[in-house]
């Protein structure tokens, strides 16, 4: 077999190495690195080892410099973090998974779009904090936390699920009663009110 002089294809480069070189080498590196996932996964699989060429080329994506810090890294790093924290729910993971503890930038950016709810997991699964119990509808537990609800697996911004909690039910073939959920709605902006007193 003839060696490519070019490889025109992250996954290629990274492929060729994992199968064909069973080594690193500058050149599949290289091109692996023109990916943010395939930067990672070298690093991960041909490398297996962290460099800062990988990595910068992983944190080319906020799933990237997550998987690269949790996987490569094996722990927190400024520059992995801070692309991380360009999405919501990578800024969570990253929190949970990666730094094990709460932090003022990774908590800004979890919270950063109310509709994705993760404030809601940031506040239980990071800060610990408990969720308010509700109540029940068509047998799901339901909870209040950090301006989410809580509806079995589904999280949603309080406005969000009375405005579509018809459309929720529905997707999950529940027919619960529209005075259950008016109760329930109530209970969660009075929670709601008293999270917002100091």
């Amino acid at each position: 077999m003839t060696r490519p002089t070019t490889f025109d294809s992250p996954y290629y480069a990274y492929a060729y190495a994992c199968y064909v070189d069973e080594a690193p080498r500058d050149d599949t590196r290289q091109a692996a690195c023109r990916d943010p996932y395939y930067a990672y996964r070298y690093a991960r699989d041909v490398d297996k080892a962290p460099r800062d060429d990988t990595r910068q080329a992983a944190c080319g994506n906020p799933g990237g410099a997550y998987a690269y810090a949790l996987d490569v890294d094996e722990g927190p790093r400024d520059d992995t973090r801070a692309a991380a924290c360009a999405s919501p729910g990578y800024a969570y993971y990253y929190a949970r998974d990666v730094d094990k503890a709460p932090r003022d930038d990774t908590r800004q950016a979890a919270c950063a779009s109310p509709a994705d709810a993760y404030a809601y997991r940031y506040a239980r699964y990071v800060d610990g904090r408990k969720p308010v119990r509700l109540g029940e509808v068509s047998g799901y537990e339901v909870t209040y936390l950090a301006g989410a609800v809580n509806v079995g697996c589904q999280y949603r911004t309080v406005d969000d699920w009375a405005e579509n909690w018809r459309t929720y039910a529905a997707d999950d073939g529940l027919e619960p009663a529209p005075a259950d959920v008016e109760a329930l709605l109530e209970a969660a902006r009075a929670a709601a009110g008293k999270e917002a007193t100091p």
